[in-house]
């Protein structure tokens, strides 16, 4: 169903029956019998290379005297390109906006739950092989890489008739509705072809999906961003390269090292040597690889890291441990951390999963997961055997390596873990 929706005092009306007019006769007629074929009573006319109409088949509020197609605002921010707009409307409700070559996909202008939306422009974007397609909009939860896109920013000019929808004006006669249907027989592979309507009615059976099931979904989703064998990969490589670093180079001393994501980067202490003769001591071939301090007293070096080997994929939600086998196994072995003067600490777990704008249900086989934080600090010396010790429900995020005043190096490791309840 259409939906009208206020933004900063345009109204933008999502979810249309889209239609590429066959061109063949009167155009007007082809609108009129395509109107009567659906029970519309307004529609919106959009040409490029071809002409497409977007029918809306429920009255427009009194009061509201100009309403225009959000497709047709996205068609234009994207000119002749491809694209995928994913929008939160609120309420768990998102819309997905297809563009292909600067026109509205029909039966890709829906509204649905973040998850079977998210399915849909995944798809979607499949299907477009090799063809460059931008992702926009304010759903960064499913898409990260998404390009920022609001409509709130959007400013309409009264005066611009593009997108503006219109009434359908009076009946001219059924003769041409045979002509249409057979049109749309022989030439639906061109316009809204099989696999737009096959889309249509998976989007529509979709918003009948299992609440349970779609908890399920978007939880094995963020634990196989989160729990790869991507962080033991990068652990090991961390300790590789700092277990190289020297105290000392070229009378520069080390301070700390820090190390997230795909690099570490590790600052050295001015002693009485020069850039110069830093840059000697590692090779001038990793000179952009270094950030000088404006005062000459500190160097930032950076380290890349690549995780060897193909990534693991992540963990089913069932082979979570529970909460209590979880802090009785893991807790033990954090107490033991301490006899040997290293700060461990599992911190508390909280609701995780649960799709935007949704409660989790209270009857998830095998019980809903839960997520907390840990942290370990200690000697570096012990940093390898500490991390034999991780269990493959622990993900790992910021590494810090100092200097201490007593010139030992100590580490601080965070992380997540994740449990069902």
């Amino acid at each position: 169903m259409s939906e009208i929706i206020e933004f900063n005092d345009n109204y933008l009306v999502f979810n249309l029956n889209w239609r590429e007019l066959a061109g063949f006769g009167s155009e007007k007629k082809e609108i009129q019998e395509y109107a009567r074929e659906i029970n519309a009573v307004s529609y919106v006319r959009y040409q490029k290379k071809t002409t497409f109409c977007g029918f809306l088949n429920s009255q427009i509020p009194k009061g509201i005297k100009a309403v225009y197609s959000a497709a047709i605002v996205v068609a234009e921010k994207c000119g002749s390109g491809d694209a995928v707009l994913i929008s939160n409307l609120g309420d768990g409700q998102y819309s997905l906006i297809a563009i292909r070559d600067g026109l509205p996909v029909p039966g890709l202008d829906i509204i649905g739950n973040g998850i079977d939306v998210s399915d849909v422009a995944r798809e979607f974007i499949s299907e477009g092989g090799e063809r460059g397609i931008t992702l926009f909009g304010d759903a960064s939860e499913f898409f990260p890489d998404t390009s920022e896109f609001s409509f709130e920013d959007i400013a309409l000019d009264p005066k611009d008739k593009i997108g503006l929808m219109s009434p359908i004006k009076a009946d001219l006669g059924r003769w041409f509705l045979i002509g249409v249907l057979v049109l749309t027989i022989v030439g639906g592979y061109i316009g809204y072809g099989k696999w737009q309507q096959a889309q249509h009615r998976k989007m529509l059976q979709a918003q009948k999906i299992d609440p349970v099931k779609q908890y399920i979904q978007n939880t094995n989703r963020l634990l196989e961003k989160d729990l790869t064998a991507a962080p033991i990969f990068i652990l090991n490589e961390y300790l590789k390269n700092l277990g190289r670093v020297p105290l000392i180079k070229a009378t520069w001393m080390f301070q700390k090292g820090e190390c997230l994501g795909d690099n570490c980067v590790l600052t050295w202490k001015r002693g009485v040597g020069t850039f110069d003769d830093f840059l000697r001591s590692i090779g001038v071939k990793k000179m952009a690889e270094l950030e000088y301090a404006p005062d000459g007293s500190w160097i930032h070096q950076t380290i890349p890291i690549t995780p060897p080997g193909p990534l693991a994929h992540g963990i089913h939600y069932t082979d979570l441990p529970t909460a209590a086998v979880f802090k009785t196994h893991m807790g033990s072995i954090f107490q033991e951390f301490t006899g040997v003067k290293i700060r461990a600490e599992i911190h508390k777990h909280t609701a995780f999963g649960q799709v935007p704008g949704t409660a989790i249900p209270p009857n998830v086989p095998g019980g809903s997961v839960e997520k907390g934080t840990w942290l370990l600090s200690g000697n570096y010396g012990l940093f390898a055997s500490v991390l034999t010790e991780l269990e493959p429900n622990m993900s790992t995020g910021l590494l810090q390596v100092e200097l201490s005043r007593n010139n030992r190096l100590t580490f601080t490791l965070e992380g997540n873990y994740y449990v069902r309840k």
